[in-house]
């Protein structure tokens, strides 16, 4: 009996975490030089609008993969190509699987050689982050080097010292020499370091003094002088915004809610923040920013109201667990800000909150309007958190009145990607 090859793709919503490999633009073709070659582990990353992510791997005929995860996003429907070594002679396709959005295949494998996936959105308003989980396939050398490991700072870190900052990993087996890459802005395509022999206790690289408000992307990759294989691992960190500026969140998954539904007349939403994500002391909160996806003209919505408040609490137990409004100051009272760079808007708050830095933080936002703001995928960026911290209502009849607010539609568990400006007592 043959062997089959069994693949499902499987796509949640991850932040934060160490992965294996990291997918890195350009790769919307099979040759391009983005495309990473993968091995078993855990693979993540973004489908923007009208993106295709080509991933790389080798099979060997009989081999028995499993690819098993949980879809963690009802709202990003995927679409999986397979292909043969040549890139373009598709082997099989899949949209939907099991009920869900996540894509399956299951495939059997007549011939050893390098195979492609093709990740891409069902739709343009398909978009958001991705895992993909592979276990099971026979790399073609045993030889091969192991992926890097405890890197640091981690994938996608926020708010990182411009001084002091140093990078450090570990390598994993069989490893002789490395490629390091390093930039801001975008991944470089020539290597910082090429070829550099490895320190067996760990590596490291102090690259100076960094810049403000700067992203910057890494790839490591491991080597040997007897294998055909290297492990690569890709990631990125994104520097402090600054003595008065904080950001918490740097997701980009859409469709939450908040901080308001731009698809319904009216929306009041609650988010916390934890003291931990903030650690400010002494100062006060005196500009909020949230962040458009850009998608599209926000219209018909310019009645903004923002409270904050101190709370115990770290998450919303049910849907009617709304933070008494009684509890927080209104600190906003006015039209939508403009549209600044990568979508932030900033509200300048009339009344700034004095934050104790001792519990945590909880921002109300209830949007007014009578007419929905939006007509296509326009919304706001959100980022996954442990815990339901956020609580929402829309409707396009029923005003939610802040003091009495009715039985929520859901507590999500994300927040919004969200920047705080603090200023001098």
């Amino acid at each position: 009996m043959k062997k089959t090859l069994f693949l499902l793709v499987v796509l949640s919503l991850i932040f934060g975490s160490l992965l294996a490999d990291v997918e890195t633009e350009p790769n919307n073709t099979w040759n391009d030089t983005g495309v990473l070659t993968i091995i078993n582990g855990d693979h993540t990353g973004e489908i923007t609008t009208g993106d295709h992510d080509f991933w790389k791997f080798w099979s060997v005929a009989g081999d028995n993969l499993n690819i098993n995860c949980v879809n963690g996003s009802t709202s990003f429907d995927t679409y999986l190509h397979l292909y043969d070594s040549t890139g373009t002679n598709q082997l099989a396709s899949n949209d939907d699987a099991q009920g869900t959005l996540q894509s399956e295949i299951i495939f059997t494998t007549m011939t050893t050689g390098w195979h492609y996936f093709d990740f891409r959105g069902y739709s343009t308003a398909s978009v958001g982050t991705y895992l993909v989980t592979l276990s099971g396939s026979t790399p073609n050398d045993p030889n091969m080097p192991g992926s890097p490991t405890n890197i640091s700072p981690a994938n996608m870190a926020l708010n990182i010292p411009i001084n002091g900052t140093v990078l450090s990993w570990n390598w994993g087996a069989n490893t002789e020499t490395y490629d390091f890459y390093f930039g801001a802005g975008a991944l470089p395509t020539t290597p910082l370091i090429a070829d550099q022999a490895v320190t067996p206790a760990g590596q490291s690289y102090n690259p100076g003094v960094l810049t403000l408000n700067t992203t910057y992307y890494w790839r490591i990759v491991a080597k040997n002088s007897v294998s055909i294989y290297e492990a690569t691992v890709n990631g990125s960190f994104a520097t402090e915004l600054g003595t008065d500026v904080l950001q918490i969140g740097n997701g980009t998954q859409v469709n939450q809610s908040i901080p308001i539904e731009p698809f319904y007349g009216y929306s009041y939403s609650q988010s916390i923040y934890l003291q931990s994500e903030i650690n400010v002391q002494g100062r006060r909160i005196e500009k909020v920013y949230y962040q458009f996806n850009n998608a599209g003209p926000m219209a018909n919505c310019n009645q903004w109201v923002l409270y904050l408040g101190h709370t115990p609490l770290t998450s919303f137990a049910t849907t009617d667990s709304w933070i008494p409004v009684s509890q927080l100051s209104e600190s906003y009272n006015g039209p939508m800000p403009a549209i600044g760079a990568n979508g932030w808007m900033e509200f300048v708050l009339t009344t700034p909150f004095v934050y104790n830095n001792t519990d945590n933080l909880v921002i109300a936002v209830e949007e007014n309007e009578p007419a929905y703001c939006a007509s296509g995928s326009e919304d706001f960026y959100c980022t996954a958190v442990n815990g339901n911290r956020s609580i929402f209502y829309f409707n396009d009849g029923n005003n939610p009145d802040p003091a009495a607010p009715p039985m929520a539609q859901s507590t999500p568990a994300y927040i919004p990607n969200t920047r705080l400006f603090f200023g001098d007592l």
